[in-house]
């Protein structure tokens, strides 16, 4: 059955990332300013993503854990209508470059957040404390964004 846990969320991603194209194109047709739309999108990545694993610590059932975790990870499909595509639309002859930095910078809190969250469990023994932590960075990278993300571009 743990299987179920590793595949649901994924699987629901997938329909959570075509409605958010859909809505962020919807949005941008409707004239709302790209720089609104990507921080909208990500609003929804990183809030609801920062909700769910805040709320998953007050589940005590299998499937309450599992739609908190598959609403987390369907929160994240929002996350490609947002700042996934921002490189295009900051520098669109650069987009490939500025990508390349984006993700190399973005993999840094990967392999940072898998030390953390194993020290922290040997620590407290606590789940809850990992995703509270992860919901933290999520807020953490929300605010950075909405005070100095902008879809206009830049170069």
């Amino acid at each position: 059955m743990g299987w179920v846990f590793n595949v649901v969320p994924w699987i629901v991603t997938m329909f959570s990332t075509i409605l958010g194209g859909w809505l962020a194109d919807f949005m941008l047709m409707k004239g709302y300013s790209v720089t609104f739309v990507r921080k909208f999108m990500e609003s929804i990545a990183l809030l609801g993503t920062s909700a769910s694993l805040v709320l998953i610590s007050y589940t005590s059932s299998y499937g309450g854990a599992l739609f908190f975790m598959a609403l987390a990870v369907a929160c994240c499909g929002f996350h490609n209508s947002g700042i996934l595509v921002n490189p295009q639309d900051i520098a669109p002859h650069h987009a490939g470059s500025v990508f390349g930095i984006m993700n190399m910078a973005g993999a840094v809190p990967g392999f940072v957040g898998v030390y953390m969250a194993g020290h922290i469990l040997e620590a407290t023994k606590s789940w809850s404390a990992v995703f509270n932590q992860t919901a933290g960075v999520c807020i953490f990278g929300w605010i950075v964004y909405l005070l100095f993300g902008t879809g206009e571009q830049v170069v």
